[in-house]
């Protein structure tokens, strides 16, 4: 199975499997449908509420249009077709792509896919070392496979350790297995985001004793829950 790997500016590798030609027509295929089936559902609802006007087509006609980078822009570089197939649009390092990227892999499209008929597009994916198509070198975006269960993996941790020199506090940490460190991750976040709920302060306090423990250090950060996230942050740039 095809991989391929990018460094990340602390020397960090990360590894991806470029998304397949195939896996990439039947996203595209799925997309088709679900765009039939709104501007179907469109069409009956407008017409039910509205008398006919021309500004309905032309509603329809940009939504339509715009489909792709709408969907990619808000849902994290993926659209309905791209979420079923696993899919998930990402810059060629690794990282969260803009919405200038998101825009300049669309405006292509019209090239590689709509005047091609998606020959072009199919052509420069078979035959690109990361499996890109005109708009995604344009974008210098890639399209890449997410195993199930990783989501965690790709959209959050490789996100973390920015920075141009870094040094681990905790190196001990590396020795934990990775489904551990994404729970904790999961924990941390969802932490973050109770607003320091009393349940999640207790298993922040209980998930902070237990790693000291394990690992056999003792904590420098003044909170539990910066702990936890130096400890991630240390494993990703010391296994990745």
């Amino acid at each position: 199975m095809k991989t391929i790997e990018v460094t990340t500016a602390q020397n960090v590798v990360i590894q991806f499997q470029p998304a397949t030609v195939f896996d990439r027509i039947l996203a595209f295929i799925i997309d088709l449908i679900l765009m039939g089936i709104g501007v179907g559902l469109m069409n009956a609802i407008c017409l039910g509420l509205f008398p006919y006007q021309e500004w309905m087509e032309y509603a329809i006609i940009l939504l339509f249009a715009f489909y792709s980078f709408l969907f990619e822009r808000f849902m994290d570089g993926r659209t309905p077709g791209k979420a079923v197939m696993n899919l998930k649009v990402v810059k060629t390092d690794g990282s969260q792509p803009e919405g200038i990227d998101f825009f300049k892999r669309w405006a292509t499209r019209l090239i590689d896919i709509v005047f091609t008929m998606g020959s072009l597009a199919v052509l420069t994916i078979a035959s690109s070392e990361r499996s890109q198509r005109l708009g995604d070198k344009v974008a210098d975006t890639m399209v890449i496979k997410v195993p199930k269960g990783s989501r965690y993996r790709l959209n959050e941790i490789i996100k973390l350790g920015r920075g141009d020199t870094y040094t681990p506090i905790y190196p001990e940490v590396a020795q934990m297995p990775e489904e551990h460190m994404i729970t904790l991750k999961r924990l941390v976040t969802r932490y973050k985001k109770s607003g320091n709920s009393d349940v999640y302060r207790k298993l922040i306090h209980e998930a902070t004793e237990k790693m000291e423990m394990e690992l056999g250090v003792k904590r420098l950060e003044p909170s539990k829950a910066g702990f936890l996230r130096q400890l991630i942050r240390d494993y990703v740039i010391l296994t990745r």
